[in-house]
């Protein structure tokens, strides 16, 4: 079985985390995968997808715009590569980095 690695020249930004929404931003390139890495000691919230975005904390109802990643974790993600998509985050305590990578396999 081939494993795609994730390339170490992958295009990366930083988005600063706190307990709102950061603006909708867009990923720094197109790929089929997405890393993401929180430096907080809190869960991160994400949403990703192409238009605006607005990260939630999860709530009693479904949301795609509530994708967790656990404080000092890291987590990859399978997304379209069709196009540039956005991402908003925020962190459930404190503050923090989010390091996001686009790039191609796992």
């Amino acid at each position: 079985m081939k494993i795609d690695l994730f390339s170490a020249q992958s295009q990366s930004i930083a988005i600063p985390l706190t307990t709102s929404a950061s603006a909708s931003t867009p990923l720094p390139s197109v790929g089929n995968s997405l890393r993401i890495v929180n430096d907080s000691t809190g869960t991160a919230y994400i949403a990703v997808g192409p238009g605006v975005q607005t990260a939630v904390q999860p709530s009693g109802s479904a949301s795609a715009s509530a994708t967790s990643i656990l404080g000092g974790q890291d987590a990859v993600f399978s997304i379209p590569a069709t196009g540039r998509l956005n991402i908003s985050a925020l962190v459930s305590v404190g503050t923090g980095t989010l390091v996001v990578s686009v790039g191609e396999g796992a």
